[in-house]
């Protein structure tokens, strides 16, 4: 089976909160915790927001920053 973001056509697993306004959004929402994309086309649009979002704000929780730190290591 495949991992539950790529089946979501969500890679980074944002979760559901209730008033989500992404762009892309598949109509039916069957994950009660994560948001669910029609295609991954509009699912990592919404990562490359959220990340910059969590940048800009400073909004980062320490799995984020543990995430920036490997994924500036591995470029």
């Amino acid at each position: 089976m495949l991992p539950r973001g790529i089946r979501n056509h969500n890679p980074l697993n944002i979760r559901r909160t209730g008033k989500d306004q992404w762009k892309g959004l598949a109509e039916a929402q069957n994950d009660a915790a994560f948001c669910q994309f029609k295609s991954l086309e509009y699912g990592w649009p919404a990562l490359e927001t959220k990340k910059w979002s969590q940048y800009t704000t400073g909004s980062r929780t320490n799995s984020t920053a543990e995430k920036m730190k490997l994924l500036k290591k591995n470029k």
